[in-house]
């Protein structure tokens, strides 16, 4: 497969001097487990409601407390400084990263267009610098999202990809064996929904293409080296050695 090509220097050679992460500790600040604020935002929080929109005073997040918590145990006391997403929604996890990890870049990317009032809030907080949303990009197209993330990051190596995009196994193998080697040695690749077609009354279930193959020894396994992969409650993680 091919890899990315840019010098993949260690996280000391590059530090953020703005890099000032929230204090888990002290937030986000939970009302009820599915509405919590961060220091910018309101979030409305469920993995069952799709209809939410994110608008002006309240950001839909398709993700329950326990997931963010394990984000929380996955990012603390580490500088996540350049990250990817596949598949934002209505944008709750830029929005969150954003305001909890105090990254230098996020970019997004998902076949929907960010709505007005998500990429207006973007703006009104103060980070159109920081956030980048890209719509209309079909997860299949691994050509086209690895243009975009070199457009975006050119040598730079990333500390962290999400894949919260299809679910379906092939696009969810393509883009690990795709991105995997842009990351820098410790970065964290995290696939969501792992094990989906396992849990109870879980809407994708009429198709057998479950994404959770990855640690198999055989011919589903990603064509890809250098990773070990875990598994936690909502999503496995892999991290570059």
């Amino acid at each position: 497969m091919a890899y990315h090509l840019g010098p993949l220097t260690h996280k000391g050679g590059r530090m953020n001097c703005g890099y000032q992460p929230t204090n888990w500790g002290e937030w986000p600040k939970w009302n009820g487990d599915s509405e919590f604020r961060t220091p910018r935002f309101k979030f409305s929080c469920s993995t069952t409601d799709y209809s939410g929109k994110t608008n002006s005073d309240v950001v839909t997040l398709l993700k329950n407390r326990e997931l963010l918590e394990i984000y929380r145990d996955l990012t603390i006391g580490d500088q996540m400084q350049l990250i990817l997403e596949l598949g934002f929604f209505q944008g709750g996890m830029p929005l969150f990263l954003a305001d909890m990890i105090a990254p230098k870049n996020v970019l997004a990317i998902d076949g929907c267009q960010p709505s007005d009032h998500l990429k207006s809030l973007v703006e009104r907080s103060h980070l159109s610098s920081i956030i980048e949303l890209v719509g209309g990009v079909d997860q299949a197209d691994t050509r086209k999202i690895r243009s975009i993330v070199d457009d975006r990051f050119g040598a730079e190596p990333l500390d962290m990809i999400i894949d919260d995009c299809s679910h379906w196994y092939p696009q969810t193998k393509a883009c690990f064996e795709a991105l995997f080697g842009y990351l820098r040695p410790g970065g964290k690749y995290i696939i969501e929904d792992w094990g989906w077609t396992h849990w109870p009354s879980a809407p994708w279930q009429t198709t057998a293409q479950s994404a959770n193959r990855f640690t198999r020894n055989d011919e589903d396994c990603p064509r890809t080296e250098n990773f070990v992969a875990k598994e936690a409650p909502h999503l496995a993680f892999c991290l570059r050695l």
